[in-house]
């Protein structure tokens, strides 16, 4: 009977140092992940994009409030508007393009990097794209 105790006592002790070790373990990832100059490091060309990204996604969304702001603005503001209506709408498609190119990169690089950190995450973001496709084929019949 005492060996079982005694046995018994050295698999909690084991499973507990495992444990440790995998809690250790799970906090030194966490705190990689969080760590932008170490991520910047092991995935430049994602960080740089995803900055990219972000300052375009930025621009966009003060862009609106400064044509306001110059429209109220009277005269000088009549010119920048005349010259921007200018541009061609091959151009203004172009960028658009791009931008969305861009966006798409720095996602799916974000999407590798999360995969890579996360366990499991690869099989829920391609879990979510099939229920997200049989929601939009069901739409479709329905319309």
């Amino acid at each position: 009977m005492s060996q079982s105790t005694d046995q018994i006592e050295s698999q909690i002790e084991d499973k507990r140092a495992d444990l440790k070790s995998n809690l250790v373990e799970l906090e030194s990832k966490v705190k990689a992940i969080g760590d932008w100059r170490q991520q910047f490091q092991k995935h430049p060309g994602a960080m740089m994009a995803a900055a990219f990204g972000g300052g375009l996604l930025l621009a966009n969304i003060a862009a609106p409030r400064r044509r306001a702001v110059e429209v109220a603005a009277g005269d000088s503001s009549r010119a920048a508007l005349a010259a921007s209506s200018k541009i061609k709408p091959e151009v203004n498609q172009a960028w658009e393009n791009i931008k969305a190119a861009l966006i798409g990169v720095a996602a799916s690089k974000v999407k590798d990097v999360l995969s890579d950190a996360i366990p499991g995450f690869r099989q829920q973001i391609a879990e979510t794209d099939r229920d997200k496709s049989a929601r939009a084929e069901a739409e479709s019949r329905t319309h």
